[in-house]
């Protein structure tokens, strides 16, 4: 991330403890999230800084390939962009791609005002029925 920093100049890394105020204020101004997570430590498990932004209403997200939070971006149909955790080459690619589109446009800029309401529709079908879906969607 620091590399990505020193090449685009609109990118800041945020390191140490941050105020409720500050972290916040971060949040709200975020338009591209990096959720970098170690697959190994959260193929199964979550993160409150994820659901912190996801209740923001960011415009897109980087994760990486492997994690819990890539299932649920999915399920909740929110964009994000996927990479190999550590391959610091492909992140900054797609860190630029993101970037770019966002100047030009054409990356939805809106945020994703239903995300509550659709993760509360996403756990309340019936466990069968999304059973079912993941099953068909393997074969």
């Amino acid at each position: 991330l620091r590399l990505a920093c020193v090449k685009f100049n609109n990118i800041n890394l945020i390191e140490g403890h941050l105020s409720k105020d500050d972290y916040y204020k971060t949040i709200n101004s975020s338009d591209i999230v990096c959720s970098l997570y170690d697959p190994n430590e959260y193929k199964l498990k979550t993160s409150g800084v994820f659901w912190d932004y996801l209740l923001q209403n960011k415009t897109h997200w980087l994760v990486t390939s492997g994690t819990w939070m890539v299932e649920e971006l999915s399920e909740l149909g929110i964009p994000h962009s996927i990479i190999t955790y550590g391959n610091v080459e492909d992140a900054l690619i797609k860190m630029e791609t993101l970037l770019q589109e966002m100047k030009q446009n054409r990356v939805f800029l809106q945020g994703y005002a239903n995300t509550e309401q659709n993760y509360l529709e996403l756990l309340r079908r019936p466990f069968t029925n999304w059973l079912f879906e993941k099953l068909g969607n393997q074969t």
